[in-house]
């Protein structure tokens, strides 16, 4: 199984409209965007995406 970065997957802003965006935010509105709610987003690696929940353990 392989996670891949924001930076990683790339698609259409939802609110903008700019093609090319990260999954984090956008450079042509700024905004700061929900991966799941880019438009047809794709991986800049090739292959398949699958939006999965995961579990995140952090210590202090």
């Amino acid at each position: 199984m392989v996670f891949l970065l924001d930076r990683y997957v790339e698609g259409t802003c939802y609110l903008c409209g700019f093609e090319g965006t990260r999954s984090d935010q956008c450079n042509n509105c700024g905004n700061v965007l929900e991966p799941e709610k880019l438009v047809n987003p794709r991986s800049k690696e090739g292959g398949a995406l699958e939006l999965r929940e995961t579990e995140h353990s952090f210590t202090i």
